[in-house]
């Protein structure tokens, strides 16, 4: 977990919800990338080689979803997919001629989907079925979903040319009960490999990952509710070109906004009337460019990342150092907490602030009773007090004495109308 001085709370605090903090993620270079998962709330980090795996197999039951590993490699090599246009998985024993590759379809890993990879790019948009008066599409890239069995039965025959240079075949067999089976041959069929992925194995997690080399299944993803970011090298789209990038996309639990032309990103914080979208790439890599020898970060950028339970964390994307470092930095602030922001509800003044034993809150009360709820940083309750009231200012003591020293959330509560105030304890 990052910490920070008290000196530097007290210069970041802000009229939000929180204090805008600065951060940063390295996530290395060369061939010696990491892929780092981080989580908003604390700045926890988890690491993982980016090049210690090439395919990622979505864990959802109902889901198709199998993924290359794009940014692995460097630029004299990274893994690359095509699908076979000569046949099909029958023909599984025929050796594959790769002289003419440069004419068959390249497939990639959508950049703004998790659940669009490229092997669920080749789908038959005619196979289709009506069920309960929808359109069911039956296709999924690699293998087609049988209404009788309820598996995804492959259908394709996918050549990988790994970041080492070297070519395999690969034939998804089929996918069922979680489980996809799986295997890869030279192009010849010699050293053939047939596996499966368990997908109960990953319990919790988005994905679960596989090296062709090591012939060997990984686990380094931390659990879908530990990581709202992840930080790393992919394939996306600049300038119509599929390319290397390095950049920041968002978690599967998590809505993006981004916002141009702020003139003052900083004191930004109208995000309850942008249109959230779920594009995982809607951070990216665009904010900087790479001008005269040095990267440039754009200055009229703030994004908003919201979950489904209301929390909603700005961020501003402020440096860039490439080479061997690989780092990201950025500010961050939490604006919204558990669906509650400081719109609309009645005047609250706190003070002093900072404070060391005891806080003032003054309010406009609008009931007969009132709560006062305190968090920590991790949004746990560590105090609560409930009092009655009479309408009009209302002024109430709170004994904070016992509680670290730190950033905490008081939330003034009448008839569900809540104020959020962020109080330094020192």
């Amino acid at each position: 977990m990052k910490k920070i001085t008290f000196s530097a709370l007290l210069l970041t605090l802000s009229t939000g919800l929180s204090a805008q903090v600065l951060d940063s993620v390295s996530i290395g270079g060369g061939t010696s990338i990491n892929e780092v998962w981080y989580k908003l709330s604390d700045g926890t980090e988890t690491a993982s080689p980016l090049n210690d795996w090439d395919l990622a197999f979505s864990t959802n039951t109902m889901s198709a979803t199998i993924r290359i590993n794009s940014g692995k490699g460097s630029h004299t090599g990274t893994l690359r997919a095509w699908i076979w246009p000569d046949g099909d998985n029958s023909d599984w024993n025929t050796t594959i001629d790769v002289s003419n590759i440069a004419s068959w379809q390249e497939l990639e890993n959508d950049p703004k989907s998790w659940e669009i990879g490229a092997f669920n790019q080749n789908i038959d948009w005619t196979n289709t079925m009506v069920y309960a008066g929808q359109t069911v599409y039956l296709d999924n890239g690699w293998g087609v979903y049988n209404m009788a069995t309820h598996a995804v039965v492959g259908d394709s025959i996918y050549v990988l040319q790994l970041a080492n240079g070297s070519y395999k075949k690969i034939d998804i067999i089929n996918k069922t009960s979680g489980t996809v089976n799986f295997r890869i041959a030279d192009l010849d069929g010699s050293n053939e490999v047939t596996q499966a992925f368990v997908g109960s194995n990953y319990t919790g997690k988005v994905f679960g990952y596989y090296s062709i080399e090591n012939d060997a299944f990984l686990n380094p993803e931390p659990a879908a509710n530990d990581w709202d970011l992840v930080f790393t090298k992919y394939r996306d789209l600049v300038s119509g070109i599929m390319y290397g990038v390095s950049g920041i996309l968002t978690s599967p639990n998590w809505e993006v906004v981004e916002v141009n032309g702020v003139a003052d990103p900083a004191d930004f914080e109208d995000y309850s009337s942008q249109s959230f979208i779920t594009e995982i790439n809607t951070i990216g890599s665009d904010w900087k460019s790479y001008t005269g020898g040095q990267y440039v970060i754009a200055d009229d950028l703030v994004y908003f990342v919201r979950n489904s339970g209301g929390d909603v964390w700005k961020i501003i994307p402020t440096g860039f150092v490439g080479g061997t470092e690989g780092k990201f930095l950025f500010t961050k602030q939490q604006i919204a907490f558990l669906g509650l922001t400081e719109e609309g509800t009645q005047f609250v003044e706190i003070y002093p602030n900072p404070a060391k034993d005891q806080l003032t809150i003054a309010f406009d009360s609008k009931a007969n009773s009132a709560d006062i709820i305190v968090r920590n940083q991790m949004g746990q309750v560590v105090a609560a007090e409930s009092f009655n009231t009479i309408t009009g200012i209302t002024k109430q003591k709170l004994d904070i004495s016992a509680l670290a020293n730190g950033v905490y959330y008081v939330e003034i509560n009448q008839n569900g109308n809540a104020t959020v105030k962020n109080v330094v304890k020192y």
